[in-house]
């Protein structure tokens, strides 16, 4: 009796489609910018100094993390999916803890945090890409 090939084995020997590679490209922006909030979150709460109130803040910080999470699950997928190295899933990973050590630093400062995230995603993207056309 013949066995059904997972949806993921088939996809082993497929090559990336561009829907994919949007997917991913928009994936990656938003789960910047969710860190991006976090680390703002971390920054205010460092400084007493709160946007609008801690409980709001803390609110749209949490909600932040978890498209952050669900965004970061899906590129994790995706790069298993394809079996890509992971080095642009460190690359994110290293850039938002430079991030936050920029944060807890300099947390009155001038927000580093923000051309740390940039240059984190101006990476990934390039060595995604250059996975891609391999």
């Amino acid at each position: 009796m013949a066995t059904k090939i997972p949806k993921r084995e088939r996809k082993k020997n497929k090559q990336i489609t561009k829907q994919e590679k949007d997917s991913f490209l928009l994936s990656l922006a938003t789960s910047m910018i969710a860190a991006y909030i976090v680390l703002s979150f971390i920054k205010a709460s460092l400084a007493h100094h709160y946007l609008i109130h801690l409980y709001v803040d803390s609110a749209v910080a949490v909600v932040a993390l978890v498209i952050f999470l669900m965004q970061f699950k899906y590129q994790r997928s995706l790069y298993k999916t394809y079996h890509n190295s992971r080095t642009p899933m460190l690359i994110t990973i290293a850039s938002i803890a430079i991030g936050l050590v920029c944060v807890i630093i300099a947390y009155q400062t001038i927000d580093f945090s923000a051309v740390v995230l940039l240059i984190g995603l101006i990476a990934t993207k390039k060595i995604a890409e250059k996975e891609w056309s391999k």
